[in-house]
């Protein structure tokens, strides 16, 4: 009678461990170690194509404890904006394998004709979209929406700063704040070449100087290129070689090289004077639309 004591209190121990465990899956897809879902493993689910990508690839995953055999997943393509994703995307396949034995692959997608789109100022956005796979178990995403299943691809903006145009200057020198809010007009003089009538400011110098007595005076205006396909900025010349610009005719120069967000037209430069101060000053500064 003792031991069969013992035996019921060994059985009901064990009942209460493995009723009391927590659920690795937290209630979903309990009964079957192969059960769960596909999504994109990424923390931002869109991506900026480069001018000169030739492919993109974005994470997949499966989210389940094992994968035993090869899964295929089911993908679209979905036109957002600028026309069909059939001007970017040569890939003609709409299924990928993530292999037996791994959890995790990456969905490529062949690109081109970017360049062509540019030059025509057309930016295409499109939507990759997980659909299904072949197994009954293993769905894309969740039906409640919580998992990244859409992954938004854009090409690049292209270059389209008009004449005339009247950005917001900010100039800053180790991260602090020499002057901001000033305007800065843009003229186009063709062939993606420009001119800023000033780079860091009308006060820049006045301000490291400590006097008022230079307001208005060394705007270090600028002329500049961008290449389309990098998008980088470079100042072909700056400053003034006649010390017009200054009143006291103080002949200088400016040179640098930044970058140029086409699609939210934001210009970051960092430029360098030659011939104001004793050594040579250099700023950081920043052009955006206000």
């Amino acid at each position: 009678m003792k031991n069969t004591y013992k035996y019921l209190l060994f059985c009901l121990t064990l009942v209460l461990t493995f009723s009391c465990e927590k659920d690795a899956t937290d209630g979903k897809f309990v009964e079957e170690p192969t059960s769960g879902w596909v999504d994109f493993n990424v923390n931002n689910p869109a991506a900026t194509l480069a001018a000169t990508s030739t492919e993109i690839s974005i994470p997949v995953e499966i989210n389940a404890p094992i994968n035993k055999e090869d899964l295929t997943v089911n993908f679209e393509l979905v036109e957002v904006s600028g026309g069909s994703p059939s001007q970017v995307v040569t890939t003609t396949e709409r299924s990928f394998v993530i292999p037996a034995g791994t959890l995790e692959t990456d969905l490529v997608l062949e690109v081109g004709n970017i360049l062509a789109l540019i030059e025509q100022g057309t930016t295409v956005e499109f939507d990759v979209v997980l659909l299904s796979t072949d197994r009954g178990s293993i769905s894309a995403g969740l039906s409640d929406d919580s998992q990244f299943t859409n992954f938004r691809v854009s090409t690049p903006c292209s270059v389209n700063i008009l004449d005339g145009s009247v950005y917001t200057g900010t100039s800053s020198r180790g991260g602090g704040i020499v002057q901001d809010d000033y305007p800065v007009t843009i003229t186009d003089l063709g062939n993606l070449t420009y001119t800023a009538d000033t780079s860091w400011g009308p006060n820049f110098v006045s301000v490291l100087a400590g006097s008022n007595a230079y307001d208005g005076m060394f705007a270090a205006a600028i002329t500049f290129t961008v290449d389309p396909v990098s998008n980088t900025v470079t100042v072909i010349s700056g400053g003034s070689a006649d010390g017009s610009d200054n009143g006291l005719g103080a002949s200088y120069s400016i040179s640098g090289s930044g970058t140029y967000d086409t699609c939210n037209d934001i210009f970051e430069i960092s430029v360098t004077e030659n011939g104001i101060f004793t050594d040579p000053v250099s700023a950081d500064i920043i052009f955006q639309m206000p």
